[in-house]
């Protein structure tokens, strides 16, 4: 059997941020690329208006514009995806410190725990046709259960069982192409 046991605080769901900053960056680089090449034509036209006497401001002004968001463009995007998950960390009542959550995962079954204080206990006893789909880099799993929610298992919370244990259950009870593995040699 494998366990994890972590937290569920605001520290832990700003690893999903990452992973959903990193996963974007696709997306990210082609509205750089966009603005980029719209800044450059923008400049030509620029330069023409220039060349023919006319007023050149606007597309100057429009042009530099263009590629100075451009630029920004990735750091914004970021902010606003951490904006967006601390609204909802914020927005939840079982996110916080005193919020732990106990997973097992065994050759048939996952069991996940949550507690809170003594007010909140839930607990899951399901098979893994739960998951949608699974993502790993060198610091955590993150098991998503539908587009839109998933877990987030710090490898540093590993309590019991091996990686190569928890690999072998997931590659065995979940279909390959719903796991994603994204590691960097250190």
């Amino acid at each position: 059997m494998v366990e994890f046991k972590t937290r569920y605080d605001s520290k832990t769901l700003g690893k999903l941020t990452e992973v959903q900053v990193s996963s974007s960056s696709k997306l990210t680089k082609g509205f750089v690329w966009f603005f980029m090449i719209m800044g450059a034509l923008l400049l030509l036209f620029a330069y023409d208006d220039y060349k023919s006497g006319e007023s050149y401001y606007m597309s100057l002004g429009i042009a530099i514009f263009s590629i100075c968001f451009g630029i920004a463009f990735p750091s914004f995007m970021k902010g606003a995806m951490r904006r967006a998950q601390d609204r909802q960390n914020a927005s939840s009542t079982t996110v916080g410190d005193d919020t732990e959550m106990l997973f097992k995962f065994d050759k048939e079954r996952m069991f996940i725990y949550v507690t809170k204080g003594e007010k909140f206990r839930s607990a899951i006893d399901t098979d893994y046709d739960y998951i949608f789909k699974v993502y790993e880099d060198n610091d955590a799993f993150i098991l998503y259960i539908s587009k839109l929610e998933c877990y987030i298992l710090n490898k540093s919370d590993l309590v019991s069982g091996t990686f190569d244990e928890f690999y072998e259950i997931l590659t065995t009870k979940v279909s390959p192409d719903k796991i994603e593995r994204k590691l960097t040699p250190q």
